[in-house]
């Protein structure tokens, strides 16, 4: 009934000025696309009026959410994308009578911690210290603390949290979060036992499930204040997606392309290039990347024609922007990949899909209408389009709903190795596996139904193992000797995370660079000598080393080039690759349990010192700031302003804290002298 009524009004605008269809519609959806002002209108603004935002009016489901979990310790809540509720918990902690010591906020990916960290200085900033690490937590000050599910510093965090919120708690489902969960059951199981508040948020669950589940209230709800069409298309008929989206871009609508391969979203770049789409927009930034760039990257050419790209291999700067300019309305498309499955906060008028299968695995029902409901906006688009070029999901539409598990980790036998592979490479990989876990001490049965131990790619396991084996005792060695020592008592933290890095996660991060038909070892080592300072890393001048270019020149197709591009630009701009987060967790988790280590010697290097790892690699102590500049999004050229600013004003800020030199970058912001777009970039990212 809501989505026939908002089909209706879609096809003919003219109904909002007949009352009787308008009083249907606030009816059925508790809602108001109604231009007439009549007394429940006026109601409703005065009930439901936002504390965020003065335009905005919350609908009864909306307040009814909220004064459910205000009055409930222990919620999940299940509702549509659409429904708003990210957008709720920060209504909710606006409306928190006093401030609380500690607010976590968890979260899936890093670009959705991105969002929401920017979000959460925005409202609170001022109220609140907002931080993304909680090595950073400070008991004197009120604190929310935006992390990814990964389990980061978690291991011996002990702090007792007022109010939990994990967003897309789905992925506490093994099955959906695959070789991610054992990092991320631990870190919610952590905090969840340390939370005085917890709510859980997702779409699409069906129920609770769980030895803890009757400790929570469960609320589920359909609404939606806007709807969506699908519309189903064969490509063996000689449909052609790409077509679609250039021609919903050229009708000015906003649309996002699901492009279903990394690969393919470089072809689909190409392809537009060469459409009918004009250039009609251009800014300070393009032209940096134009100069910055090689000259074949596509990426600037594309954002000239209003169309932006959201990849989670491209540096935060340059997803940052294009998010931006999708979400204000400056860029008309959006080409993403399976980044946008896990809750970045966009939507569309049109989304079209260019495949329903990722890398050769198809998407559930769940990741398919998920990706669905990013189509419509509230207050933009009543109705959202849906075009399909990849298989039906119709019949498996009621195959959506997952039951969300609440409780210790269900032991399962089946989990403990690889699917998928002969009974006999199972055999050898146990063996492998139990040999190299009882060099440090640990019988494999005991200890996973212990501790829960989920690691669906055990081959990696077992090298992990091997190489950690092969570590431990120069560590041990290295422990207690000067070599690692502040004085004769104290170990020096930083000589551990760099002897640490250098001796094994360095090995690790050799074995599992994606393979491809060229040597990513090499271009690494290229990309050493300038280290990603964030002010000296030029594209240009990397590709015309002797490695990479002789290897580029091989390449004779654009797209390959611009595939070529990104790895090089993953490599030069992320610190840390995301499987060296499993070597952090996983390192902890040996040291932990190896009985090699005695009780004293296990002291001296807690699981701190390897979770810092992630702060510290690849960035020496003269580095940091510029480090924490690019990690928060600022673009290369203005960190270099910013940074010989405060050169030139013989300011030392290489000792600053974090807050006090964003406060400083703060207090100088008029006299660095920035263009328009690097104020943009700032406010982007939350500085001033």
């Amino acid at each position: 009934m809501n989505d026939e009524l908002l089909l209706k009004l879609e096809e003919n605008p003219n109904l909002k000025r007949d009352k009787q269809f308008c009083y249907q519609l606030s009816s059925a959806l508790h809602t108001f696309y109604i231009e007439d002002d009549n007394y429940e209108s006026r109601i409703m603004k005065i009930i439901g009026k936002s504390c965020l935002n003065d335009n905005i009016t919350l609908m009864p489901k909306q307040l009814d959410f909220i004064n459910k979990i205000t009055k409930e310790n222990f919620c999940v809540l299940s509702a549509p994308t659409s429904f708003g509720k990210s957008f709720l918990v920060l209504e909710f902690i606006k409306r928190l009578s006093n401030p609380l010591n500690l607010i976590v906020y968890v979260v899936h990916t890093k670009s959705l911690a991105d969002e929401v960290y920017n979000n959460m200085c925005n409202y609170f900033g001022n109220t609140y210290n907002i931080i993304d690490d909680l090595d950073n937590y400070d008991p004197n000050l009120y604190n929310i603390a935006v992390i990814i599910s990964d389990g980061k510093n978690m291991f011996n965090f002990d702090k007792s949290v007022d109010f939990l919120v994990i967003d897309e708690a789905y992925n506490l489902d093994k099955h959906h979060s695959r070789d991610r969960f054992l990092t991320i059951f631990n870190c919610y199981k952590i905090l969840m036992n340390n939370a005085k508040k917890v709510l859980l948020l997702g779409p699409f669950i069906k129920n609770i499930i769980g030895p803890e589940a009757n400790k929570y209230k469960f609320f589920k709800t359909n609404y939606s204040p806007v709807t969506a069409r699908i519309k189903e298309y064969n490509l063996d008929s000689g449909n052609n997606p790409s077509l679609k989206f250039i021609e919903k871009i050229v009708n000015g609508e906003n649309t996002i392309g699901f492009i279903n391969s990394r690969p393919k979203i470089y072809e689909e770049m190409n392809n537009i290039l060469n459409s009918n789409i004009e250039d009609s927009y251009s800014d300070d930034f393009i032209r940096w990347m134009e100069e910055y760039f090689p000259d074949y990257w596509m990426l600037p050419k594309l954002m000239k024609k209003r169309i932006g790209i959201f990849h989670s291999s491209f540096p935060k700067y340059i997803n940052l922007y294009n998010l931006k300019k999708f979400n204000d309305g400056t860029f008309k498309g959006l080409l993403t990949t399976s980044a946008i499955l896990e809750g970045v906060n966009t939507s569309a008028k049109n989304i079209v899909i260019y495949g329903t299968t990722y890398n050769g695995v198809k998407l559930t029902p769940f990741q398919f209408y998920n990706l669905c409901g990013r189509a419509g906006r509230l207050n933009r688009e009543i109705v959202g389009n849906i075009y399909n070029y990849g298989e039906s999901y119709e019949s498996l539409y009621n195959q959506r709903t997952l039951s969300l598990y609440i409780g210790d980790c269900p032991t399962d036998p089946n989990d403990k190795f690889d699917e998928g592979i002969s009974d006999d490479d199972t055999e050898a990989i146990k063996i492998n596996l139990i040999n190299e876990l009882r060099n440090i001490g640990i019988d494999y049965d005991n200890w996973y139904d212990e501790y829960k131990f989920y690691f669906q790619q055990s081959i990696r396991l077992t090298n992990l193992l091997d190489l950690y084996n092969n570590f431990k005792e120069d560590f041990k060695i290295g422990l207690n000797s000067t070599l690692l020592k502040k004085d004769s008592q104290e170990v020096n933290k930083q000589k551990i995370i760099k002897y640490i890095y250098d001796n094994f996660i360095k090995q690790t991060k050799y074995k599992y660079i994606p393979h491809s038909n060229y040597n990513v070892v090499y271009v690494i080592q290229e990309l050493l000598n300038s280290k990603n300072k964030g002010i000296d890393f030029n594209l240009k001048k990397v590709c015309e080393s002797y490695f990479i270019k002789s290897n580029i020149e091989k390449l004779t197709n654009i797209p390959a080039k611009n595939q070529y591009i990104v790895e090089i630009m993953r490599t030069g701009y992320d610190y840390i690759p995301y499987d060296l987060l499993y070597v952090s967790v996983i390192l902890n988790e040996f040291i932990k349990h190896d009985s090699f280590f005695s009780k004293n010697e296990k002291e001296k290097f807690k699981s701190s010192y390897f979770d810092r790892i992630l702060n510290y690699l690849k960035a020496d102590d003269s580095e940091r700031l510029s480090k924490l500049l690019t990690e928060r999004g600022v673009i290369p050229p203005l960190i270099e302003k910013i940074l010989n600013y405060f050169i030139n004003e013989k300011i030392d800020v290489r000792n600053y804290s974090r807050r006090e030199f964003f406060a400083l970058i703060q207090q100088n912001i008029e006299k660095i002298g920035l263009t328009e777009y690097e104020k943009i970039n700032l406010e982007s990212v939350h500085f001033v």
